[in-house]
């Protein structure tokens, strides 16, 4: 972390990533602030990222604003790692979904260990949020550094919150 950093209150998505080390620690071999300048290393996988790609706000006449900002997290990993797999039905993109996605076959609640529990467990951020949208989309590509394809999941969070201005006077 960038030590101006403390300078500032926690966003949404420092928030977030402290969340997913929490939850999954040494599960991923990096976690980004921000999409980084150079696709991950092979070392680097599996990777998780969170950033920040837009904000707006509606300025209220009663010190009251709706903060609206929506979150990108992404989840990557090596297609080379399923490589030897005794279930040859399953796929790495298969996995991805079972990490982001995955539901306890018996209550159908959000498996602990997916990113959609962490999203759902955390929602309001410690009162954070008043609101989100999640939205998944899944693909296969092959960064130019990389020497085989890595798969993919992009999540997009819609987040609302209010921010009251306190004031002095």
């Amino acid at each position: 972390m960038d030590p101006n950093q403390q300078l500032y209150a926690k966003d949404t998505v420092t928030r977030l990533i402290e969340l997913f080390q929490t939850q999954f620690g040494d599960y991923f071999n990096s976690y980004w602030e921000d999409m980084p300048l150079e696709p991950p290393t092979a070392l680097e996988y599996p990777a998780l990222m969170v950033q920040k790609i837009e904000g707006g706000a509606v300025i209220g006449p009663t010190s009251t604003d709706e903060v609206t900002e929506t979150i990108m997290i992404y989840v990557f990993k090596n297609t080379a790692d399923v490589v030897g797999s005794t279930n040859v039905k399953t796929t790495t993109q298969r996995e991805l979904q079972l990490l982001v996605e995955g539901q306890d076959p018996t209550t159908l609640h959000y498996r602990t260990d997916s990113i959609l529990y962490v999203l759902r467990t955390y929602l309001t951020l410690d009162q954070w949020l008043i609101d989100s949208d999640v939205r998944v989309h899944y693909g296969i590509e092959k960064p130019s550094n990389a020497e085989s394809n890595v798969a993919f999941a992009d999540i997009t969070m819609t987040t609302q919150r209010r921010v009251i201005e306190q004031r002095t006077g």
